[in-house]
């Protein structure tokens, strides 16, 4: 299936959220619309793989973190890894876990989204309208 088709039946959900926005006020079914979107589009986000010129130089920062361990032994070498440190420290959590490179790519797609939609939740009356535009 071409990957138009998969953008088309996203932007029909948005759409259908967005008029949910106008015709229902209840607040609880809009919670949970919210949060099926995060965790729908932090799953999109994060299966796009080989995307962006960016992409593998992700999976070397991410393997050469190291792990909380080697951090407080004092054994991890930052040299090389030029990023924020809360990047750099949340990727030594999931390397301390044993998860994989593509974990990485749920976790930050989990935290951009959660921060984004918490935001516009906060400052916009028609929430699935701002995420939609």
């Amino acid at each position: 299936m071409p990957v138009n088709i998969y953008f088309f039946a996203l932007y029909t959900i948005y759409v259908s959220f967005a008029l949910f926005d106008f015709f229902n006020t209840k607040q609880k079914p809009k919670v949970f619309l919210l949060t099926f979107s995060v965790l729908f589009l932090s799953f999109v986000l994060g299966m796009r793989g080989r995307v962006g010129k960016d992409y593998y130089e992700y999976i070397r920062i991410f393997k050469e973190s190291g792990t909380i361990g080697d951090l407080i032994n004092g054994t991890f070498d930052h040299t090389f890894i030029h990023t924020e440190p809360l990047f750099t420290f949340i990727n030594m959590i999931l390397n301390s876990l044993n998860a994989e490179f593509y974990i990485m790519f749920f976790v930050f797609a989990f935290i951009s989204l959660s921060v984004n939609h918490i935001a516009i939740k906060k400052y916009s009356p028609y929430v699935f309208l701002s995420i939609l535009i």
